[in-house]
């Protein structure tokens, strides 16, 4: 009896101390301005309604805002249109991004403003060197043919190229890397060999970078090993290179926000708040360049 009274005083004790506490989240959600500029095309500008974190994640994007860009050193302005009605898609009229140029976004949307700089691209200094391109192994491997049923030996020859990248301005150089190779109709990815250089995995905007290094070395040269293996029946493979020039804005907007999606929920380490550069608001506004190459190279026997 005594012990099912000591239950019942503990039980109310319990529920009697209690306390209601009120939260008030009605604030005014910032816009998400998204606008990645490619050197030499035209801008493009997304911009959605950032919600409330106990909404549920259903993202609207803006249709009627206004929104500008101009270059700092001249002044001159392109206006972003809404290029479909019914994705809200902005692009600018008349507006190519041109190297070593800073420019401002101001983006308006009913009482509210927004805005942002970026810094210039640079040209990117940037080729393959093909006198050094060499045969470093030739190995033999058992291939198994699943039409055939059967295993054969092929002999496999692995190439080495070697890319040249130069800063001439002695400047912080971030430059991202991609290589590919193409025997007959098939096109494989080449593997590139680094040294101390952060990769870029997973990010929303460059998914074929392989890596990117932040910075050239103190010689202005930076060298990039490239190795690819074929069958020795190959006598010619055709080779794709992209250099990729990113802003200081958008390699620190990749690079800190994939350090934010993989501390995200682990309970042992610092969280990392995501990147913005959008004053007033969140998103990215930042540029970068690209370079293209494709060459034919006549395999050695």
């Amino acid at each position: 009896m005594k012990k099912a009274v000591g239950i019942l005083i503990l039980f109310y004790l319990l529920f009697s101390c209690t306390r209601s506490l009120e939260f008030d989240l009605d604030f005014e959600n910032p816009l998400v301005i998204n606008c990645i500029m490619e050197q030499g095309k035209q801008a493009e500008l997304i911009a959605y309604q950032s919600i409330d974190f106990v909404d549920s994640f259903h993202f609207e994007r803006i249709c009627d805002l206004d929104a500008t860009l101009s270059i700092l050193s001249t002044g001159n302005e392109s206006t972003f249109v809404n290029s479909t009605d019914n994705l809200c898609y902005y692009t600018t009229q008349n507006f190519f991004l041109p190297l070593g140029e800073s420019v401002k976004l101001n983006v308006t949307y009913g009482s509210n403003t927004y805005s942002a700089s970026t810094s210039p691209v640079k040209e990117i200094n940037a080729s393959v060197n093909l006198d050094e391109f060499k045969l470093i192994e030739s190995v033999q491997k058992q291939v198994w043919n699943p039409e055939e049923q059967t295993i054969s030996i092929v002999r496999y020859n692995s190439y080495q190229l070697t890319s040249i990248v130069t800063d001439n301005s002695n400047l912080s150089h971030r430059v991202g890397y991609s290589f590919d190779y193409k025997d007959g109709q098939k096109r494989n990815k080449a593997i590139c060999d680094f040294k101390d250089i952060p990769y870029f995995r997973n990010n929303d905007f460059f998914d074929d970078i392989y890596a990117v290094s932040k910075e050239i070395s103190t010689e202005n040269l930076f060298h990039i090993n490239v190795s690819f293996s074929l069958p020795d029946s190959i006598e010619q493979v055709k080779v794709y290179s992209k250099y990729y020039y990113l802003n200081e804005e958008l390699f620190d907007y990749i690079s800190i926000n994939n350090a934010h999606a993989e501390s995200f929920g682990d309970p042992f380490v610092t969280p990392i708040p995501p990147y913005t550069n959008i004053e007033n608001g969140l998103g990215i506004f930042a540029a970068y360049n690209v370079k293209l190459d494709s060459f034919l190279i006549d395999l050695p026997d």
